[in-house]
């Protein structure tokens, strides 16, 4: 009895998790952004007109890891391409993360 109950939460997870990224990508849709879904770990790749690449990892879980979530976004990001890291517990805001000097590049893009 147990271990169908721990079974159907990780289906329960996962299946969370996937609605999770479904929202970070049409976060990104509505603002104007192409969003590609990497099949092979269910990151998305995010692009802007002018080249722009960001690396999306998603992470919606009650007890935050950041640290270590931070360590995959990076290991998984495609070379040139911002690590983002968006993640969210249950009633919370979505937040995201990047790295500040590549905030700081985004800023200054977005206002030239």
């Amino acid at each position: 009895m147990a271990s169908y109950a721990l079974a159907g939460r990780g289906v329960n997870t996962r299946a969370k998790g996937v609605r999770f990224e479904r929202e970070v990508a049409d976060v990104f849709t509505a603002a104007g952004f192409a969003v590609r879904g990497l099949e092979a770990i269910g990151d998305h790749l995010i692009l802007r007109r002018d080249g722009l690449v960001l690396s999306s990892e998603c992470k919606r879980r009650e007890k935050l890891s950041i640290g270590a979530w931070w360590k995959q976004t990076v290991a998984d990001a495609p070379d040139g391409a911002v690590p983002l890291l968006t993640f969210r517990q249950a009633r919370g805001e979505m937040l995201s993360l990047v790295r500040t000097e590549d905030l700081v590049r985004l800023i200054a893009r977005a206002s030239s």
